[in-house]
């Protein structure tokens, strides 16, 4: 018989990690971020992530999914530990660790365990943004009203973002509304342009003024020291 038979053939792997990390000194307010190869894995809402909790990550394709070139993505369940004083062991780290688990309490610590990649079995750099601002301090809070100043980073280089935002708010230009400020283009009357122009000839003047008293300082300093 000159029949063909297909044969499925394995292209590459899923790889399932748990990731055990530890951010530092706690508690924090929230976890504001975590990105891997500068690509967004998680992005919290104000009011997300402020205290120990579960979440799931569904972005299987954040890294091309399991198409030609891609590398998977991240899909699994994360628990973030804030470590308060009365923070007990992970369940989840206790199904993996034996002996005695300690609650690291002060510190703080997330859990991943899921799908980390495709096709390669080295993870992609996880990068944590945290925020701590009212929580964490030895005494009272110091001027609670500042204490959280937030920014914009635009070197932040996290790609993305843009998307990840618009899927959860709308479009950004509709976010973003634009500041109330007053032009300094807008047309002025002949008498501000001529009290203008008097003012830049006065601090001409006084710069012209100023130069000529220097200069005659050096050149009698230079005489004396000869």
């Amino acid at each position: 018989m000159g029949g063909s038979s297909s044969k499925k053939v394995t292209v590459g792997y899923r790889y399932y990690w748990d990731l055990f990390c530890g951010l530092g000194r706690g508690p924090i307010d929230s976890i504001v971020a975590i990105t891997a190869d500068k690509k967004i894995v998680l992005l919290c809402t104000e009011n997300e992530a402020t205290s120990s909790c579960y979440i799931s990550i569904n972005k299987p394709n954040l890294f091309g999914g399991e198409d030609t070139g891609g590398e998977g993505g991240i899909q699994g369940n994360l628990e973030i530990m804030m470590g308060e004083p009365n923070q007990i062991p992970s369940i989840l780290l206790k199904s993996i660790l034996k002996g005695l688990i300690p609650g690291f309490r002060g510190l703080v610590t997330t859990f991943y365990s899921g799908l980390i990649s495709c096709y390669s079995a080295s993870p992609k750099p996880w990068s944590y943004r945290v925020r701590r601002t009212t929580k964490g301090w030895d005494g009272d809070v110091w001027y609670t009203e500042k204490c959280l100043i937030v920014m914009r980073d635009e070197t932040a280089e996290i790609n993305g973002i843009d998307g990840e935002i618009e899927s959860r708010y709308g479009p950004i230009n509709t976010i973003i509304k634009q500041p109330n400020f007053i032009s300094k283009n807008k047309e002025k009357t002949p008498e501000e342009e001529e009290a203008e122009r008097k003012k830049r000839e006065e601090e001409k003047r006084g710069n012209e003024k100023l130069m000529r008293y220097g200069m005659n300082f050096i050149i009698t300093f230079a005489i004396y020291m000869q």
